[in-house]
């Protein structure tokens, strides 16, 4: 499987993704790979 490297549109610059899981939560701030944190619970 070929992997995308996929931009979306910025629309509020000052917010911040968070995907909460069983293992371990990540927080994105920015679209890049290094603005990825990974978090253990």
């Amino acid at each position: 499987m070929e992997k995308k490297n996929v931009k979306m549109q910025i629309i509020n610059p000052h917010c911040a993704g968070i995907d909460i899981g069983s293992r371990s939560h990540i927080v994105v701030v920015g679209q890049e790979l290094s603005d990825v944190k990974e978090f253990g619970v």
